[in-house]
């Protein structure tokens, strides 16, 4: 098989990351017109007994800095299915994305214990529907597949350096930015 740069990009944005494992991840469109990144990729999530209305859990950021004021979670993120009730991560910086699949640690705050359900900013509402998720691949993340893909290529949509997760609430209508990770 090529390895070349645009398999490499191929790769990222039809082949979900490893973090989505536990969902069934079919293509989103990317919700923001973000620019200066080689490849963005998007996932609705739907959890395996089909349903795709879930509860985004995770732990609110201003819980870890009082002089936040925004609605923004930090994770270990993951979601709660409304039918089935079965929690399934999302997201954990201590081992997804770019620096964690390298060997390095992303620095990123983390929550412990029970997470918190994120409620709408407009309704308080706590279920969404769709939950998608984005994921930002920077050039050095891929130049990193190119120079080793025999050892990279088949888990390159696992080198993400950053992730974006939204939500439409159920009871609104109101899509929200639920948080957004850099350098990971």
């Amino acid at each position: 098989m090529e390895f070349d740069r645009d398999a490499i990009v191929q790769r990222v944005l039809t082949t979900p990351p490893r973090c989505l494992g536990g969902f069934v991840a079919t293509q989103g469109e990317k919700p923001e017109p973000w620019e200066g990144y080689e490849a963005i990729a998007a996932w609705k999530l739907r959890c395996r007994c089909g349903s795709s209305t879930g509860k985004f859990l995770g732990y609110p950021l201003h819980d870890f800095n009082s002089d936040y004021k925004g609605d923004a979670y930090v994770g270990p993120l993951a979601s709660q299915c409304t039918s089935c009730n079965e929690v399934t991560e999302i997201l954990d910086t201590r081992v997804d994305g770019y620096h964690p699949e390298v060997g390095f640690s992303s620095g990123h705050n983390r929550g412990e214990g029970e997470r918190v359900a994120f409620s709408c900013p407009k309704c308080s509402a706590q279920l969404f529907d769709p939950l998608l998720m984005s994921f930002l691949y920077w050039d050095g993340g891929l130049d990193y597949v190119e120079d080793y893909p025999e050892d990279c290529f088949e888990i390159a949509q696992n080198f993400f350096n950053e992730f974006v997760a939204y939500g439409t609430c159920n009871s609104c209508g109101h899509s929200t930015r639920f948080t957004d990770f850099g350098k990971l």
